[in-house]
């Protein structure tokens, strides 16, 4: 039985790296069929078999990646979990698999969004890096759980996890030129969600400059290409300059030509070129840009999952809203107002995409002619969104859910909400506008902050002058009161720790370096 299985692992093994040449799905059938029937006939404790496992399970993830079948993508988990149980195995191919794993299940939590598959993901990975001579596999895959999981919680050490594992350098004999793709990929985009919380140029460059080098590294038959398309394209179109954004629609293109509909990122992708189209029709002014883009958004939405259809519903509320300032056609007010509340009913309460939901929702609620006659039905929920402070992938959706409670308050004459409102954005302001952001960013913040005034007026209004103080000092004094912070005796530390008060030191010279800006 053992000679046959090893038969089977040996046309297996061939047909595999037929398949990874050619790409055709006959081989990769045929590969993963004689990988099974090696597998059973090889005992459990036979040397061979936990190879074997791994390389079926490897040729089941990348038939999931054509067909979408998840019957292959959950068989494939099975697998790897055979193989690291199976006896005499060693710590090194134990952490090859835990590796192999850790993408697995990062590819089951894309499908369905389960928290718990990332996590166990990102488990699975270190596990590898600490067991394996060599973890490259295992750095790779945990910076592309750490950023998936950053963008589920806001959780800014994950962030900069990715940051650190994008960025260190690919050593080895292990796929060289495919992990440092997948770095580069994560590189891009960990930089691009760091500029769009930071507005640092820098980044924004440096995002651009590893898309277009990991692209660079990929012929135009490699199965991988499209992604790396797809995510220069979601840097290119972040750009102010027209030139970057019509870059940005020729990336989405190029990755949908290249996948297939049946692909189970086809649907981010479509997705993807429909936000190129809609800020390249911002920078153009082109309607036909704006036409094209609702079109692909509404096919995008046609082949969601589960894990990905709130986006989806979102991008399709926000490119109606945009349709209704262009044309001021009311159908697309209830087209995007219907896709928004879809998209809030299935977004959990914690989730940090949803305070930008609810903005999105209040934004086409009062481009509604009979606004008034929905606010009871859309107002608790803007109240809800400021009340629970809790992570936003984008901290301008938080300051934005509390200006836009803020207006609303004052203009209805409601207090109560219009400073409950002003107290948040107050709040948010040494955050917005944190020391480690140019000058130029953190006033620019600032000033798109609703005014200190403003919020002692409605302080005064509800009869709290105290309150009024306290809100005017810290809406006022920002930048000063960090400014001060900055200046801290560190003599006492010095006398402790001198090395860790001169690295202090030299922090606090950071802060206070001049800029071009000042």
């Amino acid at each position: 039985m053992s000679t046959i299985g090893q038969l089977y692992s040996l046309r297996g093994t061939v047909r595999l790296a037929w398949f990874r040449l050619r790409h055709r799905r006959r081989s990769l059938d045929r590969a993963i069929s004689h990988l099974a029937r090696a597998a059973a006939r090889l005992g459990v404790s036979h040397p061979d078999r936990p190879l074997v496992l791994a390389a079926l399970s490897n040729g089941l993830i990348w038939r999931y990646e054509l067909t979408s079948e998840t019957a292959d993508l959950d068989d494939a988990l099975g697998r790897l979990r055979d193989a690291i149980a199976s006896p005499g195995v060693s710590a090194d191919e134990r952490g090859a698999f835990l590796g192999d794993l850790a993408a697995a299940l990062r590819t089951r939590f894309i499908r369905y969004g389960r928290p718990a598959d990332l996590d166990e993901a990102i488990e699975a990975a270190t596990g590898a890096i600490r067991q394996c001579e060599d973890p490259t596999s295992g750095i790779t895959n945990r910076a592309l759980a750490l950023l998936d999981r950053y963008e589920r919680t806001a959780d800014l050490g994950d962030l900069l996890g990715a940051l650190r594992d994008a960025r260190t350098p690919v050593r080895g004999s292990v796929r060289v030129a495919l992990h440092n793709g997948l770095r580069l990929g994560v590189l891009v985009s960990a930089l691009s969600s760091r500029y769009q919380y930071t507005d640092d140029p820098q980044d924004l460059r440096d995002a651009i400059a590893a898309g277009r080098k990991a692209l660079a590294t990929l012929s135009r038959v490699d199965p991988y290409r499209a992604q790396y398309a797809a995510l220069l394209s979601g840097v290119l179109r972040l750009s102010d300059e027209a030139a970057l954004r019509s870059e940005g629609v020729d990336m989405a293109e190029e990755a949908l030509r290249d996948s297939s509909p049946e692909q189970v990122d086809h649907a981010y992708r479509l997705s993807s070129l429909s936000l190129a189209l809609l800020m390249r029709h911002l920078s153009s002014g082109d309607e036909d840009d704006l036409r094209r883009a609702r079109e692909v958004a509404d096919d995008a939405l046609a082949s969601a999952t589960s894990g990905n259809r709130p986006m989806l519903l979102q991008r399709v509320g926000l490119l109606a809203r945009r349709w209704f300032d262009v044309t001021f056609d009311a159908t697309a007010l209830a087209t995007g107002e219907q896709a928004i509340r879809e998209a809030i009913e299935v977004t959990a309460a914690e989730h940090p995409m949803r305070d930008g939901l609810v903005c999105e929702l209040v934004d086409l609620w009062r481009r509604h002619p009979d606004s008034a006659q929905r606010e009871g039905d859309v107002l608790p929920l803007l109240v809800d969104a400021v009340r629970r402070p809790g992570p936003a992938v984008s901290l301008h959706n938080a300051l934005r859910a509390a200006v836009r409670l803020a207006e609303l308050g004052a203009e209805s004459g409601d207090t109560v909400q219009a400073l409950l409102g002003y107290r948040r954005a107050v709040d948010l302001l040494p955050t917005a506008a944190w020391p480690g952001l140019r000058r130029a960013v953190r006033e620019a913040r600032l000033a798109e902050a609703p005014r200190a005034t403003d919020a002692v007026a409605q302080a005064v209004k509800a009869g709290e002058p105290q309150l009024a103080i306290e809100l005017l000092e810290a809406g006022r004094s920002v930048i000063w009161s960090q400014q001060l912070d900055l200046r801290t005796d560190l003599s006492r530390l010095r006398g402790a720790a001198p090395e860790l008060a001169e690295r202090m030191n030299g922090i606090r010279g950071w802060f206070e370096r001049p800029t071009v800006e000042s």
